[in-house]
């Protein structure tokens, strides 16, 4: 059942968006087909494609015991949220994700909804991966 309320937490002006601008730090993420191919046919080289984005994210902090059983989370993964307004669209695993000048590498994401609307998403980082 829709309410008022529904996507007031997504969105550029949502709260999501808002408290993550002010209190966040900014996570670069970058991922793609960096590599490029080589047509051994024609031998020419096809330049890889790859997409940067930049997004405002929590503090990184430690999942704890219960977030990590059964899931593909590891001791000492970390877990950031990151606002989606903004993103190309979910961070795909595998990933490089800098926060502090610190590489990551994507684990996971899950989604965090505000209504229809994705508001943020959470973001398990593995370091040095």
């Amino acid at each position: 059942m829709a309410t008022i309320f529904d996507g007031i937490f997504a969105g550029q002006t949502g709260v999501a968006s808002t408290l993550l601008d002010i209190f966040g730090t900014t996570m670069t993420l970058e991922y793609g087909d960096t590599d490029g191919s080589f047509n051994a046919k024609t031998r020419t080289m096809t330049p890889g494609t790859s997409v940067s984005d930049s997004v405002k994210a929590s503090p990184p902090e430690p999942f704890t015991i219960r977030e990590r059983e059964g899931t593909v989370i590891e001791e000492g993964d970390l877990k950031t949220i990151a606002k989606a307004y903004g993103l190309t669209g979910e961070p795909p695993v595998g990933a490089k994700a800098t926060l502090y000048s610190v590489v990551y590498r994507v684990v996971w994401v899950g989604p965090i909804y505000s209504g229809d609307e994705v508001a943020a998403y959470t973001v398990a980082l593995r370091k040095g991966a």
